[in-house]
Order: structure tokens, then sequence, then C-alpha cells
């Protein structure tokens, strides 16, 4: 959003309201469903379902609202945009990560990759490094995304614009008039 510029003291409380919604509450509706999908006692294949549709409400909620909203006022279709962008783009990076921390696992654990020789040796140190930094990066993300989301909605309830780092902005900002 550095290239937009919001009207930002026509933002009134309601829509300060909705833009800490965009952003804070998918990550809320995640903690509180992933705590009662792992409390239960569902088997691990339902697990891994209901995560699946964990990961597909985090972005699906800040989409409603911004389409639902971004023709109110520039300050909320600015949020919606900015938290959509930021939780498809830490979506795909957690699975990323995830998946490989998981075939890096499962290449560890192969039968073939034992073989005895000298270049197994190396090999098996690379595999062994980049499953523990996948495995670092898998709990870093998971310790960021609430804490960033947490604060974009705290700076959208205080009428101020949110700009995530490390995200990739892939959609089109239109310029918007300041009106003095």
């Amino acid at each position: 959003m550095s290239d937009q510029i919001l009207n930002l003291k026509s933002a009134n409380f309601n829509e300060r309201s909705l833009g800490l919604l965009v952003h804070a509450l998918p990550v809320s509706l995640l903690i509180i469903y992933f705590s009662v999908v792992l409390m239960t006692s569902f088997s691990f294949q339902w697990k891994v379902v209901f995560a699946c549709v964990g990961v597909v409400l985090m972005i699906w909620v800040p989409l409603m609202i911004w389409l639902r909203t971004r023709k109110a006022s520039l300050f909320l279709n600015g949020h919606g945009k900015e938290a959509v962008t930021y939780y498809v783009n830490m979506t795909l990076l957690f699975l990323a990560t995830l998946w490989v921390a998981l075939v890096s696992f499962l290449f560890m654990n192969s039968d073939s990759f034992y073989a005895g020789n000298a270049s197994s040796s190396f090999l098996f140190s690379l595999v062994n490094l980049i499953f523990l930094a996948s495995c670092h990066a898998v709990v870093i993300l998971v310790l960021y995304i609430p804490v960033a989301a947490m604060f974009g909605g705290i700076l959208a309830l205080l009428g101020k614009d949110v700009q995530y780092p490390f995200v990739l902005r892939f959609m089109h900002w239109k310029q918007a008039k300041r009106i003095r």
C-alpha cells in the first residue's frame, strides 16, 4: 500500500473496527478452531481434514469481509486487500515449509537413505540440516502469523495504514486521492 494514499481522516470508528476484524478475526478463529480440534478424540485422518478446513477458513474469512466492505471506503478497501494478501502469502509459505519438513523427514527415514557409502554421510547431514531449518521455520511462522495479524488489527483500529513485511503483493493497487 505504499503507492496508495488512504483517506484516514474519514475513517470512523465503525470502519476502524471492521479493519481490526479483517486483520485479527481469521487468526482468532483459527486459534479457537485448532484448540477445539486438538482437544477432541477424532482420529488422525479427521484432524488432518479439519486442519485443511482451518487453513481454508484463514483465507476465506478476510476475503469475505473485504468483498463485503471494499466499496464502503478506501480505508476498508486498503486494509482488506492487505489482509487478504497477507493471509494468502503466509498460508502458502507455511504450507511450503511444512511440505519441505515432511519430505525431508520421509527421505531421512527411507531404507535406501542408509546405503553406507561416504556420500550418504554428507547427504544425511544435508537432509538433517534441511529438516531442522524447515521445522524451525514452521515454528517461527506459527508464532509470527498471529502476532503480525494482531499488530495489523491494532494499527487498523488506530486508523493507521498497515503494510506487512515479507509479503509479495499480487493485487493491483489503485491510486487514491487524498482529500484535504
